[in-house]
């Protein structure tokens, strides 16, 4: 939420912070090595809140780390199926460099 407030703020857009929630907890993504231990960690956790006010939106979702883009995939898929009208953009502020190298090990990133 913190990265959103800057950006929102940068481009002078509101920020919505409210309309999705997690409706459950899940272990850190951090502390999950796995792929598809990361997708089925934040399977089905984040829900809509009055999902009629996202019908015509287009949102950006911010995350500070993309690994596997699992949370970033429920969060939209969530959104999605709740608001079909509604567009999803995703921003990152960093990419690990096993995603971006495929474990290869390229260091100073």
């Amino acid at each position: 939420e913190y990265f959103g407030r800057g950006i929102a703020e940068a481009l002078g857009v509101p920020l919505d912070a409210r309309s999705v929630v997690r409706s459950g907890y899940n272990r850190s993504q951090a502390r999950t090595a796995d792929r598809s231990e990361r997708w089925d960690n934040v399977k089905g956790i984040f829900s809509v809140r009055r999902p009629a006010s996202l019908a015509g939106r287009h949102l950006l979702l911010v995350d500070d780390v993309l690994t596997t883009g699992a949370t970033l995939a429920a969060c939209a898929e969530a959104i999605v199926e709740t608001a079909p009208a509604c567009r999803v953009s995703m921003a990152t502020l960093a990419v690990s460099a096993y995603e971006l190298f495929g474990g290869k090990g390229k260091g100073g990133l």
